[in-house]
């Protein structure tokens, strides 16, 4: 019998912060889709680990058009690229950009970097504060021998990070049983609103009313509960970890807009997702 994995959340932050002292260069984990939890719920990476505003130049001038670079474009980039690539974003920074993937999956993605970008002439100079000159020349000049020499290493790296994740979130499990396949369904898409009994009952090759009883069965509650469990799950984790607005969590996480998601969050948790995130003295969003 294969062992259970101890299910220690510290493992993920001290390997990065490993590699980080290994490479002189910080890290940064970009989760889209609140996946990154315990079963209980607890980050697995922590806040500061999933926000560029540790970097001084990201920090400097920070807005939503960086959210809209960093979290989403680099997202749907993801969603073309099986392995690492490159960005240099509006303000000249450049970094590596590593796909966390699983079979199909797309988890995240995460951010090695800054480096000062060579030649390149920002539009929106202007904008920025006037100290952001100063930190952007002291990073390190960027090379593209800088990406040829780390790509291979930090793609090796995320197959790690991903192999473990999947171990964590597997524990107790068997991906063979049913009740596994039900979780693992729900895994997989519990971020999309397409999600449903049916499509679940498909994959079973069971009828929905059998699959129904099933799940009441192995769980002590509906499909719509556990499905509803999970996203809220999600929603707390991107709640704490960013400053998306309510309306981008609840389209991340599958509930389809903001009312149906703060109606659900308040019934399961007692309070509206946006007392949740001040309890916890999360800044609002840009």
């Amino acid at each position: 019998m294969r062992p259970k994995v101890k299910a220690d959340h510290t493992w993920f932050e001290n390997a990065i912060k490993a590699l980080e002292q290994a490479l002189d260069v910080q890290i940064t984990i970009i989760d889209n889709q609140g996946l990154f939890h315990t079963q209980a719920g607890q980050l697995i990476f922590p806040a500061n680990r999933q926000s560029h505003r540790k970097l001084a130049t990201c920090q400097c001038g920070f807005s939503s058009r960086c959210i809209e670079f960093c979290r989403h474009q680099m997202n749907h980039e993801c969603l073309r690229h099986r392995n690492a690539f490159t960005k240099t974003c509006w303000k000249g920074l450049t970094e590596i950009v590593v796909p966390l993937h699983r079979g199909e999956q797309h988890w995240g993605m995460f951010y090695l970097g800054a480096w000062r970008t060579p030649g390149f002439v920002s539009e929106e100079a202007g904008t920025l504060p006037e100290e952001f000159d100063a930190l952007y020349q002291v990073l390190p000049r960027w090379t593209q021998a800088k990406f040829r020499k780390l790509a291979p290493l930090l793609e090796a790296f995320a197959s790690g990070i991903v192999s473990r994740l999947a171990e964590l979130n597997a524990v107790g499990q068997s991906p063979l049983d049913r009740a596994g396949r039900i979780l693992e369904y729900l895994n997989r898409h519990a971020g999309s609103t397409e999600a449903g009994i049916t499509g679940l009952a498909s994959e079973l090759h069971l009828s929905p009313s059998r699959t129904g009883r099933l799940i009441q069965q192995y769980f002590g509650r509906s499909f719509a509960a556990l499905l509803h469990e999970e996203r809220v799950r999600r929603a707390k984790v991107l709640l704490l970890s960013t400053g998306d607005k309510l309306a981008a969590i609840a389209s991340a996480t599958g509930f389809g807009d903001e009312y149906h998601f703060s109606k659900i969050f308040r019934k399961l948790t007692g309070q509206p997702p946006g007392n949740f995130r001040r309890h916890f003295g999360i800044l609002p969003p840009v």
